[in-house]
């Protein structure tokens, strides 16, 4: 009864943000702006995103400590293929933990082994976010304080938005006192990763690396679609590392409507169609990548 609850809350929320979105702009113009992109530049952001999935392989390469590259990269495009399907972001992610466990490997160090996969993310999300704004602080011509005012953000929604965090928060701790002695242990293998410096420092620059494509494959996708947009990548390294902070959370389908919501509030000097377009192209991006992982689900190791 509870997960019905919670999928049923995240579908309203996907729901209304869409909802809200379509109403802002022009439905109509969004097969025009498909038709005149520039696909050669969508098929090197979708290029850029195959490099950055064979990155984040290698992350977890490193955090395993064992195993082969192509290993890693088949198990991340199984774990793209059934995020495909799943409600919610991380269920790629329990996906990646069951075919770990399968390799042999304790359920407590692949539990671990994947948290640090996406902490070390969240860090680089962090670390670059904080690039963009000590960027914008220095640059001549871009006024912080007005940046900050322009963002045109109902106080209402960023208080749904913190009620909802809330909510996770207290579900969290909940689970966590259910499951504190499994826990226990993935919380000691955690500590033994951050006592390994070299491995953790390189796990962050490969992080790092990787949320920076991210940002290059969406800032060719704006250009793509306009290629007079007006908007530096000065603003985007800014923007785009405080959206991904909200996509992390699960408060929405795959972050359907989420994303859509924060691109046309946070970026408001380009076209909200244009936006939603570019976000459509992601999806479809997504779609591609996660095609990829039924290939991999029969050439995996276990299969093998």
């Amino acid at each position: 009864m509870k997960k019905y609850l919670i999928l049923s809350i995240k579908i309203i929320i996907s729901f209304a943000l869409f909802y809200w979105v379509v109403n802002q702009i022009d439905v109509s113009a969004i097969p025009a702006y498909m038709l005149s992109a520039n696909y050669y530049l969508i098929g090197f952001a979708f290029i850029l995103v195959l490099f950055g999935i064979v990155l984040s392989s290698y992350k977890l390469k490193i955090l395993m400590e064992k195993g082969k590259l192509s290993d890693y990269i088949k198990l991340n495009f199984i774990g793209m293929f059934f995020n495909l399907f799943m409600p919610g972001t991380t269920g790629g992610d329990i996906v990646r933990i069951a075919y770990l466990k399968k390799w042999n490997v304790n359920l407590h160090a692949a539990t671990s082994r994947i948290f640090m996969d996406r902490f070390t993310g969240l860090i680089a999300i962090l670390l670059l976010l904080i690039t963009g704004l000590v960027a914008i602080i220095v640059h001549p011509n871009i006024n912080l304080t007005r940046l900050f005012l322009n963002l045109e953000v109902k106080m209402v929604s960023w208080q749904v938005f913190t009620s909802i965090l809330i909510v996770i928060l207290i579900a969290t701790f909940g689970f966590m006192l259910a499951f504190r002695h499994f826990l226990s242990k993935v919380l000691n293998d955690i500590v033994y990763i951050f006592s390994q410096k070299k491995l953790l420092t390189k796990t962050i620059i490969i992080a790092i690396f990787f949320q920076f494509l991210l940002l290059i494959m969406f800032f060719i996708i704006l250009l793509a679609l306009d290629s007079e947009i007006n908007v530096s990548f000065t603003y985007i390294l800014t923007i785009v590392p405080i959206i991904n902070l909200f996509l992390m959370l699960p408060i929405s389908i795959q972050g359907i409507g989420v994303r859509e919501f924060l691109y046309v509030q946070l970026i408001p000097q380009i076209d909200p169609g244009i936006l939603v377009t570019a976000s459509f192209f992601i999806y479809i991006i997504r779609l591609l990548c996660g095609m990829l992982g039924i290939y991999f689900i029969n050439h995996s190791p276990v299969n093998e």
